[in-house]
């Protein structure tokens, strides 16, 4: 379960309590995806990844298009995330080589951890491309067409 704890997202696994941090991670499925950081040492994170309801299709169109290259003597791409590591737990150990200053990219979340959706993408706290492409989403999923 999840709760918030002075601003910072805190989850409970059983009697144990970790202070995780949202992020944004490379992911060969979306580009980005968002995720919990808990933990980093020697130049790796631990993440536990986010459980949208929308990565699915994405992840079934994702797996036929590698099959059907696979099958046809093709080359598979091979995306940011190819070499970390997951377990069964959505729990995902990630490198930290593949991302600027070694740091993974901050989600612009409220204190319930629901992303924002930024009427000017000038708002956003933490500007880089993963939160200008999940505030455009979010601005699409409603209606709203950024327009500037």
């Amino acid at each position: 379960s999840r709760v918030t704890d002075g601003g910072a997202t805190v989850s409970t696994f059983s009697s144990m309590r970790i202070h995780s941090t949202p992020v944004f991670i490379k992911d060969n499925l979306c580009s980005w995806r968002p995720a919990e950081q808990s933990a980093t040492k020697r130049g790796k994170a631990v993440v536990e990844l986010s459980n949208d309801p929308a990565l699915h299709y994405t992840q079934q169109f994702y797996e036929k298009t590698r099959a059907w290259q696979s099958k046809r003597g093709g080359k598979t791409s091979k995306f940011h995330g190819d070499d970390d590591t997951q377990d069964d737990d959505g729990i995902r150990t990630i490198d930290l080589k593949h991302y600027e200053s070694n740091t993974l990219p901050l989600q612009d979340v409220n204190i319930d951890g629901v992303m924002n959706m930024r009427n000017d993408l000038s708002d956003i706290p933490f500007l880089h491309e993963a939160s200008i492409l999940y505030n455009l989403a979010a601005r699409h999923r409603e209606g709203i067409p950024y327009t500037r």
